[in-house]
């Protein structure tokens, strides 16, 4: 199979795409647990011991590209915000206090740190997580 590294270009293929929505099942049944914890709660302290936030955080900064993805097409949540965080060891920028708790300028604020990102420089057809 070919590869263009140059612009990230995977060639598609059926094991690839196997590959991925193993993982990205694994990742969606991690985050909708931790949306179903954090809900109801006012506060998000304690997260971080949470058993799916762990499970999440140790598959380490490769599921960025896809916890973005998830950002943009499910929405806000502030359980995913604090796991990109802690996942991209607190690279992104302080949100300005303007913008807290607005979360059209929230995800903006994620968006643009994103594509600025060597995480966007790096993503491809399979979010990153299979070569």
């Amino acid at each position: 199979m070919k590869e263009n590294k140059m612009n990230n270009w995977i060639e598609p293929s059926v094991e690839r795409y196997e590959k991925q929505k193993l993982i990205t099942n694994e990742i969606d049944k991690h985050l909708e647990i931790l949306d179903k914890w954090s809900a109801p709660r006012s506060t998000h302290k304690g997260i971080e011991i949470h058993p799916s936030f762990i499970i999440l955080l140790n598959m380490g900064d490769k599921i960025v590209n896809y916890l973005i993805h998830c950002i943009i097409e499910s929405g806000w949540s502030h359980a995913n915000y604090i796991l990109l965080d802690h996942l991209v060891g607190n690279k992104i920028p302080t949100i300005p206090d303007e913008h807290r708790g607005r979360v059209p300028f929230l995800m903006a604020h994620i968006i643009l740190w994103w594509i600025n990102s060597e995480y966007y420089a790096n993503d491809n057809v399979y979010f990153g997580l299979v070569d």
